[in-house]
């Protein structure tokens, strides 16, 4: 049976699994003070071990494109299992979205009313696990503060005799600001704090430019509505890079006019990946719920897609001990925070 957590501030709610250590519901109130579900996710234990399309998952250890399935690094050689066409996607046949995290009980925090606050999940992962060199372990935190945010510690660290390992985690989780998981999130209005984005080739791996967004459909600097974006983008499946690369700023806003639903999205990895649910099939999340294409955006922090095969951007995903042997962790912060506006 998947372990299922509920984290409370008393107004905002949030449900996160081991396994997958992901993120099964989000609620929170609109302008009135009605709550409603703000993710989508499937609802029961066998649903959500197949969860193709990663609803709510945390994804690794190398999330989004890894072109031809295979990179070089270090002179090893490492062949990846193909699952996305000739790529690799969000670790291959079964990342860690799809394994059982184990649930770290010294972890948990509860506020003066006994409310759940905080829990985390740790995992070991083997070297060559899906192709990958490397024997890591990870752990997932998630925070539930009293302002409405929602903050993601995502980290990894080399295991004993491990020297070096790529790493790229993000977060999967599909918003849908309206309270109504069954409509499309087209009438939503995106902000992003982004002048570049990465162009792709025909497989949908970065070419390796960051080009400016002036005067394309990915231009989220104002405000834009996703409807009209996703028509003129052909679809939205796009990575964008942030301004302030490295520190923890706020690199999106996802707002639902009708509800007066905020979501604003803070982190400190160099980009963020926007997804409209293009390739999102007919499913059914629960009894009486059905879902299907542009059902939910998503908005995934992470370093840079295929960044093992371009040298510029290595360093991203590299975690690596120093001379003296030392180090080799790193954690990252995605924070999600609910508001209201009139």
């Amino acid at each position: 049976m998947i372990g299922r957590f509920r984290l409370s501030n008393g107004v905002v709610e949030a449900v996160v699994t081991d396994f997958g250590a992901c993120l099964q519901s989000l609620k929170a109130p609109d302008r009135d003070g009605n709550v409603a579900e703000c993710t989508l996710c499937f609802e029961s234990d066998e649903d959500l071990r197949v969860n193709k399309q990663y609803m709510g998952s945390t994804v690794g250890r190398v999330c989004n494109r890894i072109g031809g399935a295979s990179y070089t690094v270090e002179g090893v050689t490492c062949k990846l299992e193909a699952n996305n066409g000739p790529n690799s996607i969000h670790g291959g046949l079964r990342g860690w979205s799809h394994m059982r995290w184990d649930f770290d009980e010294k972890s948990v925090v509860r506020d003066d009313s006994d409310r759940l606050r905080q829990v985390a999940f740790s995992l070991m992962a083997p070297s060559m696990e899906g192709g990958h060199f490397g024997a890591l372990r990870a752990r997932v935190q998630y925070n539930l503060s009293d302002d409405h945010t929602l903050r993601i510690l995502q980290g990894a660290e080399l295991l004993e005799g491990t020297p070096w390992a790529v790493v790229n985690i993000c977060n999967h989780a599909y918003f849908n600001l309206s309270g109504d998981p069954g409509r499309t999130v087209l009438d939503h209005t995106l902000t992003v704090n982004a002048s570049g984005y990465l162009p792709l080739d025909e497989n949908k791996v970065p070419t390796g430019e960051v080009a400016s967004v002036e005067e394309t459909a990915l231009d989220f600097r104002q405000p834009a509505l996703l409807g009209q974006r996703v028509i003129r983008a052909n679809g939205l499946d796009n990575c964008l890079v942030p301004e302030g690369d490295g520190f923890l700023r706020e690199v999106a806003v996802l707002e639902h006019a009708p509800t007066g639903r905020r979501l604003r999205v803070f982190s400190d990895k160099p980009g963020v990946q926007v997804y409209a649910g293009e390739a999102v099939p007919p499913l059914c999340l629960k009894e009486g719920l059905f879902v299907s294409r542009h059902c939910g955006v998503c908005l995934e922090t992470q370093a840079f897609p295929d960044a093992p095969n371009k040298p510029e951007w290595l360093p991203q995903v590299l975690l690596k001990r120093n001379a003296e042997g030392k180090g080799g962790t790193v954690t990252y912060i995605t924070e999600f925070k609910l508001e209201t506006f009139a």
